[in-house]
């Protein structure tokens, strides 16, 4: 009897998701983007093998299409909770959003200072009004730009982030 009543909350613990923080949620996002990225642009992970993709909690959707052409495309998650994932020649990006977007924003900004990468505390202002932040990471020749805004629409809420990691060509 007790291992059924052990083995029922067991099963329920991974039926019901338990509701995630703020501080979780801002943990999570910067892994994907300092963590995960990393992995993407140096080819240890690609969007293009399901079984990667599910094994890093996200599922495949259809390419994006940019002008380039299609880009593996995953998210997890729905309405403020999702994450939209995608890859191409040298990128990696990650759209987030929801009621704690400033608190998840401000996150990635503190991530890429801590990481000591070169760059402003002041977003600069695009044509459009959108802000991006931009930094830069000598030793490992990447660059990171985080606009305030869901570049592309891929996303589909406001207010929300867009985070692009690409390598960079100035090496």
């Amino acid at each position: 009897m007790l291992h059924s009543a052990m083995m029922l909350s067991v099963a329920i613990a991974f039926v019901i998701p338990a509701a995630t923080s703020a501080q979780d949620r801002k943990a999570e996002l910067q892994e994907l983007v300092f963590g995960l990225c990393p992995r993407i642009l140096a080819g240890t992970v690609s969007l293009m093998d399901e079984a990667q993709v599910k094994a890093v909690g996200f599922s495949s959707t259809a390419p994006r299409g940019t002008p380039g052409g299609k880009l593996p495309r995953a998210e997890k998650g729905s309405g403020a909770d999702k994450v939209v994932l995608s890859s191409g020649p040298e990128t990696c990006s990650v759209w987030f959003g929801g009621p704690e977007n400033p608190q998840l924003a401000g996150g990635m900004v503190e991530r890429a200072l801590a990481a000591k990468m070169s760059g402003s505390q002041m977003p600069q202002r695009l044509g459009d009004g959108t802000m991006v932040f931009v930094f830069r990471d000598k030793s490992a020749k990447r660059l990171v730009s985080i606009f305030l805004g869901d570049a592309g629409g891929e996303l589909g809420l406001q207010p929300a982030t867009t985070v692009v990691m690409m390598n960079d060509k100035d090496k």
